[in-house]
């Protein structure tokens, strides 16, 4: 009797494991792929500041100075409404050694410019559209990486050379950037105008962080 008992026990068990439903692996596998920007605004999120707030956006006249200067004009302006620190791009470029047609500065240049301000750089290239939300949100300006076409040879073929603006804001339709290309507004971009090729990543933003002594270079990607 016993051992009757024990099989049917056994065979209780059994039934229960086979007739429990089982996880869709399928399933479980599209939730781990990255979020568009449609996804992270119907979570309700909120930018930590206003589309009016102020923002440093100094005019810079391209046909003066090379148009490769945009990502200086942008750090400007975001260190200016961080820290109050105000800037020389022109000064900066020059003990750096940035070069006519540098569209982004060296590890080696970013690291010299991290230790001499104390400031920790964190670069992120293919940033997810969750992360650059949450750092929005978080009250986090960022300096980010646009499309922009530019005739950069002088013969009438334009190409996707980017932008670098301050990004500070963001609504259902956009983001509110900074930018300091003559005449130097603050303006709406919507999100077509942004995601490049893809609505759930970003090519590049760039974050500036003080920190007392020893600043560096961070870099990270597809975060």
């Amino acid at each position: 009797m016993k051992n009757l008992k024990k099989f049917i026990l056994i065979l209780f068990f059994i039934s229960i494991v086979l007739i429990s439903p089982r996880p869709n692996l399928a399933c479980a596998a599209l939730d781990l792929s990255p979020k568009t920007y449609l996804d992270v605004l119907a979570t309700g999120i909120q930018p930590a500041y206003p589309p009016d707030m102020e923002v440093p956006h100094y005019a810079h006249d391209t046909t003066v100075l090379d148009y490769s200067d945009a990502f200086f004009y942008a750090l400007q302006d975001l260190l200016e409404w961080k820290y109050g620190l105000i800037l020389n791009p022109k000064e900066i470029e020059s003990w750096l050694g940035w070069e006519k047609g540098q569209y982004q500065w060296s590890d080696e240049q970013a690291k010299s410019f991290a230790s001499v301000y104390y400031m920790d750089i964190i670069d992120t290239s293919k940033p997810t559209a969750e992360y650059v939300f949450n750092k929005l949100a978080m009250g986090e300006l960022l300096i980010l990486n646009i499309p922009f076409l530019w005739d950069t040879n002088g013969d009438g073929i334009e190409e996707n050379v980017g932008h670098d603006v301050v990004v500070y804001s963001f609504d259902q339709n956009g983001f509110w950037i900074a930018d300091n290309v003559c005449p130097g507004e603050q303006r709406h971009l919507g999100y077509q105008d942004v995601f490049w090729g893809s609505a759930s990543s970003l090519k590049r933003v760039t974050e500036f962080r003080a920190v007392k002594g020893g600043g560096t270079l961070k870099k990270q990607t597809g975060l």
